[in-house]
């Protein structure tokens, strides 16, 4: 159950031997193009998709289809200079008259130059900016450079968090393949700390494009030289050009550029409004539309329950209400993008089997207590995992992972009637980067959890951390959900103010000491182990309800 349309396309060709054919079958799959939508999906552009999804045909696909939908929405290609103007008068984003040593276009930024505050605004003048760059680059060429100057920045003049979101989401969601290299020029030194932790969620493609370059720094500086002519790069990133921003030549080459933007767009005159109604029309498209009030939960669930169709076996078991309402929470009540993401996880349950995983085939993993679910709860009766990542034993990838899915499974199972959410506690007392876990089996384990564990978490506690964290946590907070963000809380054992909140959300009685309570127990393997065997029995009685059918899902 739970078919995928196209799932043909499942598969990845990293190694993309055949890239013609697989461009082929992409334009076979979008089908007949005209107007806007034929002069975007050029074959370099259907090229940038496949690379950016890793040539998988059918993520391709639904990539371009969502770009081309906000294209037709946003319409970036009409946007003027003119528009946008007032956003450029400090030079705070702007196209720079020199190129790299490939020829590549350059944008140049300056937050520290922030001089309006309509988000809207300079969410334009910044795509506006894009679309200017990218058809003012040569000729087989598909990239871009950008030059960010954090000189005179602080926190005091950073984008709000939704603008940052909004700003993150339309760059990497409908510029796939744009960016070249990024660099970050007189950084704040926090920004390199926070970008070596990030580095373990990334693709490693993604960190290479971002140069830290620090003016005093003789190394860092020989980068932008290996990149740019000194002669053509402006005195403020380290070159000889002493020319700046004059913004009544800018507007008046922007001026000019337009008229090249409008040629260009307007060779289809004829089919431009039919690019507006009919291009990618996405299936189920009446359920596009957000509710993030959701005044009609039930009838969304119903709404959900329809979509998926008639259920059996696991997946009916699965695909409670309570199921249901997590997953249109974490998709704000979006049916159709709800019902995607729930046949991934059903999907991903029926290949991995999380139910199934019994403690001895993962008891090894947690002799030394680096994971495990607490004998005590939270004050609302939240189960509680507790993880200690200095004390790991073992080497496997696939293992640890497994052993962490079985605890998360566990503790589901051992929730409170009407309670959907565990609690996690981190000890980060005795780690280091030495013992951190690798980037592919991070971003594995963070994809698990955010696709197919959604709105699981009620909070995780990080305590005793290294301070670098959190001055990460609030870097990164501009690309998080204020939910999510207000979800993680840093403890530190000799802060009297953050250890309170421990007593907020725990009995200090129940609590262990090394989370700053009064309760001595300390981990037992032998104890642990015997719990988790009874608890096996409980899994297997619970899944095992419709038993007629398990071999079916």
């Amino acid at each position: 159950m739970f078919r995928r349309k196209h799932n043909s396309h499942g598969k990845q060709d990293h190694d993309a031997e055949n890239q013609e054919e697989k461009i082929e079958e992409l334009r076979a799959e979008i089908g007949p193009l005209e107007g806007r939508s034929l002069k975007y999906c050029t074959d370099e552009c259907l090229r940038r998709y496949l690379v950016a999804r890793k040539w998988d045909v059918g993520k391709s696909k639904k990539m371009l289809e969502e770009t081309v939908e906000w294209r037709s929405s946003y319409k970036p290609e009409e946007i003027r200079w003119r528009e946008v103007a007032e956003e450029g008068e400090t030079g705070k984003v702007y196209r720079a008259d020199f190129r790299d040593r490939e020829g590549r276009t350059v944008i140049v930024m300056r937050p520290a130059k922030q001089n309006t505050n309509s988000q809207e605004n300079q969410l334009r003048h910044l795509v506006y900016l894009l679309e200017n760059a990218i058809i003012n680059l040569p000729e087989k060429q598909e990239q871009m450079i950008w030059l960010i100057d954090f000189t005179g920045w602080s926190l005091s003049n950073a984008v709000p968090i939704k603008q940052a979101r909004e700003t993150a989401n339309i760059l990497q969601n409908h510029y796939p393949e744009r960016l070249g290299f990024a660099f970050l020029y007189n950084p704040p030194r926090i920004f390199e700390a926070f970008w070596k932790v990030v580095k373990y969620f990334l693709d490693p493609k993604t960190f290479q494009k971002v140069k830290f370059v620090y003016p005093k720094s003789q190394e860092s500086m020989e980068v932008m030289s290996e990149f740019f002519d000194l002669d053509a790069l402006t005195v403020e990133f380290g070159g000889r050009n002493k020319a700046e921003y004059e913004h009544e030549a800018f507007s008046k080459m922007m001026e000019e550029d337009d008229v090249k933007t409008a040629r260009f767009w307007d060779l289809q005159q004829q089919a431009s409004t039919a690019f507006l109604r009919i291009m990618f029309r996405r299936k189920h498209n009446s359920h596009g539309k957000q509710d993030h009030d959701a005044e009609n939960p039930e009838e969304k669930i119903e709404e959900l329950r329809a979509e998926i169709g008639p259920l059996e076996g696991r997946s009916l078991k699965y695909c409670t209400d309570e199921c249901l309402r997590r997953y249109l929470v974490a998709r704000k009540w979006d049916v159709g993008k709800s019902k995607k993401m729930l046949e991934e996880t059903v999907e991903w349950r029926s290949n991995y089997k999380p139910e199934e995983i019994r403690w001895r085939e993962v008891a090894e993993e947690g002799e030394t207590g680096k994971v495990y679910r607490a004998d005590f709860r939270d004050r609302e009766g939240r189960t509680v995992i507790v993880m200690r990542p200095a004390k790991q034993n073992t080497s496997s990838q696939e293992n640890q992972q497994r052993h962490l899915v079985y605890l998360l499974e566990n503790a589901i199972i051992n929730l409170p009637e009407k309670q959907e959410q565990m609690m996690w506690l981190i000890d980060f007392t005795g780690w280091s980067l030495s013992n951190a876990v690798p980037i592919k089996q991070a971003r594995e384990i963070a994809n698990i959890l955010q696709s197919h564990y959604p709105e699981r978490l009620g909070f995780a506690f990080l305590y005793n951390p290294p301070r670098i964290f959190e001055a990460f946590w609030k870097v990164v907070k501009y690309f998080l959900d204020p939910k999510t963000f207000q979800k993680v809380k840093f403890v530190y054992p000799k802060n009297r103010e953050s250890m309170e909140v421990m007593s907020e959300f725990f009995d200090l009685d129940v609590l262990t000491v090394e989370f700053g309570g009064r309760n001595k127990a300390e981990y037992e393997h032998e104890a642990f182990s015997k719990m988790m065997e009874e608890d096996d029995v409980k899994t297997a009685r619970f899944w095992d309800l419709q038993q007629q059918a398990s071999t079916a899902v």
